[in-house]
């Protein structure tokens, strides 16, 4: 046998191990498996007695109670309704007391822009004229002050020549 075949063969017969190793532990497994199931099936069967038992009590309990509850529900149903219907009423009241209210503050505020406006133009012309009447004071002392420095200057120029004139020569 060549080595490609005899590798081949021992390749297969890992393999062949592997699959029959595999086979046995699913057996056992499923064996298993079995006992579990069963053991939890035992232990569904019983709980699901129990509570088929404790709802047949408790349906047995409530068979003539039933239609008292049904009326004491569709009672309280009512008066919540009637409760409803007193609630909304009320709330729309207060709500078109509201808008009422809500209707005149606007109006207010509008004023109140309109008012604020207008102060802020007659602020506006009030700094305006005084920034005029200050240029003009200004320009006046201006012209003041040059004439009067002229003045000024004339007069200290015939005292500095009669000065000059007083003096020997």
């Amino acid at each position: 046998m060549s080595e490609t075949t005899q590798s081949l063969k021992k390749h297969a017969e890992e393999a062949l191990e592997r699959l029959e190793t595999f086979r046995d532990e699913l057996k056992l497994k499923a064996h298993l498996g079995r006992k579990e199931a069963e053991e939890g099936w035992q232990k569904t069967e019983k709980f699901l007695n129990n509570l088929i038992s404790k709802i047949r009590h408790f349906v047995d309990k409530i068979g003539g109670g039933l239609g008292e509850a049904e009326l004491q529900v569709h009672l309280g149903l009512m008066e919540a309704k009637d409760n409803w219907d007193v609630f909304e009423k009320m709330f729309s009241e207060s709500l078109n007391e509201f808008r009422a209210e809500a209707g005149g503050l606007e109006g207010k505020v509008d004023l109140a822009r309109v008012r604020a406006h207008l102060a802020k133009m007659e602020a506006k012309d009030f700094i305006e004229s005084q920034q005029k009447r200050l240029k003009e004071t200004l320009s006046s002392l201006k012209a003041e002050v040059n004439a009067n420095s002229s003045s000024l200057l004339g007069d200290i120029r015939k005292s500095v020549e009669a000065i000059a004139n007083s003096l020997p020569k």
